[in-house]
């Protein structure tokens, strides 16, 4: 889902095929969590081996990890500092839905509306 909701911004606007994919990369983890939380919770341990938790409580230290590293990055995070257009957030969200090869292997069945829910929160 990832690559998915990154290809339509570089698309339409033109954005970095990286920068793109750290722009949604958080909340795909987020919404992604009920599905692959114990998969998180394992890469949190291969990221720091002292860490301890359960399952829920490792995931979460990995999706917070990862937002640390991209509020460090320097890059831009939000949609509305990259002039996207809140009223494109639909269409993207359509865009994203065509990209059924990348979305069929999301651990957890993305709709339209999931699609535009992510948008609207790194709007």
């Amino acid at each position: 889902a990832v690559h998915a909701l990154a290809y339509p911004l570089g698309g339409h606007y033109h954005l970095s095929h990286g920068h793109t994919n750290a722009l949604v990369l958080v909340e795909v983890l987020k919404f992604n969590a009920p599905e692959a939380k114990r998969y998180y919770a394992e890469l949190m341990q291969w990221i720091d081996p002292y860490s301890k938790g359960n399952t829920d409580g490792m995931c979460d230290l990995f999706i917070d990890h990862m937002q640390r590293h991209l509020d460090q990055s320097g890059l831009t995070l939000k949609l509305s500092q990259l002039n996207v257009k809140q009223d494109h957030l639909s269409i993207l969200a359509d865009d994203a839905m065509l990209q059924t090869r990348l979305l069929q292997n999301n651990p957890r069945e993305m709709t339209h509306a999931d699609a535009l829910s992510i948008y609207q929160a790194i709007y």
